[in-house]
């Protein structure tokens, strides 16, 4: 599922998780 690899991206890269919002 794309959804749980993206969150294992976001997960690694935590900056991206503030441009996600």
């Amino acid at each position: 599922a794309a959804c749980e690899v993206w969150k294992a991206i976001k997960f690694e890269f935590e900056p991206v998780d503030k441009l996600d919002k």
